[in-house]
């Protein structure tokens, strides 16, 4: 695994649009829409993009996105279980080399990932990309690395040797277009 470059965009827009056209309300991806994202994503340029390699052919993709510019996972209080969680943390995270956890009120510095896909929608690929991500994160001193999926991909058997929360929840889409 490795940071991508601009000779491997081919590839990656061709794993994008592989994976996409199978999902609900997933993006038409081709190499210009892909460029013009990457322009305006704030944060999210291809210097934040991963790829898999296997026998020299990307067989993976995904960025780490930065989203601080454009959201924040602020926390409002520490309840008291957490309270002296956040204490250990602060110990250990010193030996550790963690980064501390905001204080009430502070924010939270997350990387989420997007454009993932993975050829046959293969865990292990996934896990490698994730692994790289992670390491790189925690270099960078992140609080977070988010990833979605619904409940029954495959593909978050990935996620197994990753400590981390599941967060279950409902996505409602209208429209307020009558045609």
């Amino acid at each position: 695994v490795r940071r991508a470059e601009l000779s491997d965009v081919d590839a990656m827009v061709g794993l994008l649009r592989d994976d996409f056209r199978a999902r609900l309300f997933g993006p038409i991806v081709d190499r210009g829409s892909f460029l013009r994202n990457l322009s305006a994503r704030p944060g999210c340029d291809l210097s934040r993009y991963y790829v898999a390699e296997q026998d020299g052919e990307v067989v993976g993709t995904c960025a780490a996105w930065d989203t601080g510019r454009l959201k924040q996972n602020r926390i409002v209080r520490y309840g008291r279980k957490f309270k002296w969680m956040r204490k250990a943390h602060a110990a250990a995270a010193a030996l550790l080399d963690l980064p501390p956890l905001p204080k009430e009120g502070g924010t939270t510095r997350d990387a989420t990932i997007t454009d993932c896909a993975v050829r046959g929608r293969d865990p292990e690929i996934l896990e490698a990309l994730l692994a790289r991500v992670y390491n790189d994160c925690a270099q960078k001193k992140y609080h977070l690395l988010i990833f979605g999926s619904c409940g029954q991909d495959p593909l978050l058997r990935a996620t197994k040797r990753f400590l981390g929360q599941t967060t279950v929840f409902e996505i409602v889409l209208f429209s307020t277009d009558p045609s």
